[in-house]
């Protein structure tokens, strides 16, 4: 993802808007948001990708209380309506592009925490919610990812924060059931020399309690022929 934050007209900043290097700003100054949001999803081979995608937002709100957080509002906001896709291919590109206006959630914890008299850490988290499916090999595969942007809320500054470059591996079972039948004939093998060395051991041990039975006679014998 990458963003621009536009600034109100203020005398304090000259530029219009900051970048994303800034992560943290001033909240009054902030007139909106222009965030992008991207996704790429790379295959192994050629195959009919159906796929599936929205963009939800998230604001709460947490009370601490002798150290303990407790979560007491919570809203959803649906930023972009499901969006049902189909790609044939190895790969497929998401990019969406929004433009986020912070003053309502801003407005509504202030509002609270005058309101309810409290102190509350807020945050407004943005999610791109995706999900693939597609067959390889036979085998159906299928990867949800959900990459999300953090911002407070309710605070003199706001900082932004978010999981960017996030990878995601998928591998099928098949490549597992593969390894599994390959290593099929060393098990038999194993299984054939153990069975061996017990027939081995059991011969040896039944030769030796003969031996000894005999020499145990032998001896009897030659008692008998002294006394």
């Amino acid at each position: 993802y990458d963003y621009t934050v536009n600034l109100v007209k203020n005398r304090y900043i000259d530029e219009p808007s900051l970048g994303m290097e800034q992560q943290v700003y001033i909240t009054d100054l902030i007139d909106n948001l222009s965030l992008n949001l991207n996704y790429s999803y790379i295959a192994s081979t050629d195959s009919n990708i159906n796929y599936k995608y929205n963009i939800t937002g998230k604001l709460i709100a947490v009370y601490t209380r002798d150290g303990d957080e407790q979560k007491i509002l919570e809203k959803n906001y649906n930023l972009l309506e499901e969006q049902n896709k189909t790609s044939n291919g190895k790969e497929i590109d998401i990019a969406e592009n929004l433009e986020l206006n912070l003053q309502e959630q801003n407005k509504l914890i202030k509002d609270f925490e005058q309101n309810m008299n409290m102190s509350v850490d807020a945050t407004y988290t943005v999610i791109l919610n995706i999900e693939t499916d597609t067959k390889v090999e036979g085998e159906n595969v299928n990867n949800k990812i959900s990459p999300k942007i953090v911002i407070d809320i309710g605070k003199k500054t706001t900082k932004i924060s978010g999981e960017n470059n996030q990878e995601d591996t998928k591998y099928i079972s098949t490549k597992i059931a593969e390894n599994e039948t390959s290593n099929t004939p060393y098990f038999v093998i194993y299984g054939i020399v153990i069975a061996i060395a017990l027939i081995a051991l059991r011969y040896l041990l039944r030769k030796t309690e003969s031996t000894v039975i005999i020499r145990n006679e032998y001896r009897q014998e030659i008692n008998r022929i002294i006394r």
